[in-house]
């Protein structure tokens, strides 16, 4: 299931649906951002008020659902249940919960870890901190990239 959405979620509902709908059981993985409220930077940690997280509806519930399926695929996973907020979101507010679930322990985390290293690298989303200093645009880190380069590198 993917879900774009401005409405907060229930990490405990999501789950117990997730749970209700699996028809292999075996391991469950579970992810949940939330708004940090500070960001680093060079003269050290600013405070964050808010978040706000733009997108493409069409081409973000697209690519979602093509890197599920992918997950699916590479990591041999029963389901994956990837939601994604936008809009105005307060420090300290869910962002992102992606539940994913496979016969093996392993497979359910690195499927979990795929998707997230996706999401903070190459989802079309668009995000600006609103911090007491002004506004800045937040762009992939370094690492993020690096992730989701160390895993196309293991597709092939």
């Amino acid at each position: 299931m993917i879900t774009v959405t401005t409405e907060k979620f229930s990490v405990g509902q999501e789950y117990d649906q997730f749970l209700a709908e699996l028809k292999v059981h075996g391991g469950i993985a579970i992810f949940v951002g939330l708004v940090r409220d500070f960001a680093e930077t060079a003269q050290g940690l600013e405070s964050v008020q808010f978040l706000e997280i733009e997108h493409y509806p069409q081409m973000a519930e697209r690519q979602l659902t093509e890197i599920a399926d992918e997950a699916k695929n590479r990591f041999e996973l029963t389901a994956v249940t990837v939601i994604h907020r936008y809009g105005k979101l307060a420090a300290g507010e869910p962002i992102v919960l992606v539940l994913t679930a496979a016969p093996h322990r392993k497979a359910a985390i690195q499927g979990c870890d795929f998707v997230m290293d996706w999401l903070k690298s190459a989802a079309p989303f668009w995000k600006v901190e609103h911090r007491s200093n002004g506004q800045v645009f937040v762009d992939s880190k370094p690492d993020d990239v690096n992730m989701l380069n160390s895993w196309q590198k293991q597709k092939s």
